[in-house]
């Protein structure tokens, strides 16, 4: 199920629009440090959830969510749940995680903003590394975990000096001897 969500493409039928380009929004949950990187394909959509240095260890879970009329996507992983709205170029709604709820609100990405990850051949840790691109490239957000390590924040190695929203970018755990990555946006994964 996973290859399926790797190589994401937008269904124009479902959103009214032509356009060969993923739709991607990312986006902050209310009171926590946390991000989230949300693709939709036609009434189907993956979310990543990702803490910051606070809530790294709380929250670092991936979504799978469907819709059944193209606006409300819905999902759960294991006890956690969550649900957004779709308005045009903005989502909002709510993510239940270890019984906390909290209130989710983002906007359509541009540039290099969106939602990355490795390739399924490139994982390594006990869980899915995810990286959210926020605000212009100045938030960089990522959650690599480990039975060693815990979740640790990761680091941009590249970013800058590459067309991440096209060649991906490289990142780093934040680790003693860390593990490096290649990142692509979501859509580009094989």
């Amino acid at each position: 199920m996973r290859s399926i969500w790797l190589g994401l493409l937008v269904s124009v039928s479902a959103l009214g629009c032509a356009s060969d380009e993923p739709l991607v929004f990312v986006g902050e949950v209310e009171n926590t440090d946390s991000r989230f990187g949300f693709v939709i394909d036609g009434d189907e959509g993956r979310i990543y959830v990702c803490g910051g240095e606070v809530d790294r260890t709380r929250h670092h879970d991936w979504f799978d969510v469907t819709s059944a009329d193209g606006a409300t996507f819905e999902g759960t992983e294991g006890q956690d749940s969550i649900r957004l709205d779709v308005d045009g170029d903005v989502v909002s709604g709510s993510v239940t995680i270890d019984d906390d709820e909290h209130t989710l609100t983002g906007t359509r990405a541009s540039g290099e903003d969106g939602l990355y990850a490795p390739a399924p051949e490139d994982e390594k840790g006990d869980c899915r590394l995810g990286v959210v691109v926020a605000e212009a490239g100045a938030v960089i957000q990522g959650v690599f975990c480990d039975q060693t390590v815990g979740a640790v924040q990761v680091v941009p190695i590249d970013f800058d000096t590459v067309d991440a929203a096209v060649e991906g970018f490289t990142v780093a755990s934040e680790t003693a001897q860390p593990f490096e990555f290649s990142v692509l946006p979501v859509s580009m994964n094989p």
